[in-house]
């Protein structure tokens, strides 16, 4: 868990939600989206947000997604990066 009042180290945390992206584990999808909304520190919600494309589930994509038009450029970037994830996963329309 990426509990804001634990004792971890600052610096720890960004590292161990890249972590847990290069894991691939579905279940990091729920406490990686609560770091991504609730954690103060911008570098751990930007890291919870790589992590989740890196998982990259719909729902982790959705996720991160939300976070597009966020004031923190970092954690905006990967909301970015997550809707252009999302729009290429659509299907194409047939004409």
């Amino acid at each position: 868990q990426l509990d804001p009042d634990g004792d971890t180290d600052e610096l720890v945390r960004p590292h161990a939600a890249r972590a847990l992206g290069l894991i691939g584990d579905t279940r990091a999808v729920d406490p990686l989206a609560d770091a991504l909304e609730a954690h103060p520190s911008d570098d751990v919600r930007a890291a919870a947000g790589w992590a989740l494309r890196q998982i990259g589930t719909r729902e982790a994509l959705e996720a991160v997604a939300e976070y597009a038009d966020e004031r923190s450029f970092v954690v905006s970037t990967e909301g970015e990066k997550a809707e252009r994830a999302l729009d290429e996963a659509e299907p194409a329309p047939t004409a």
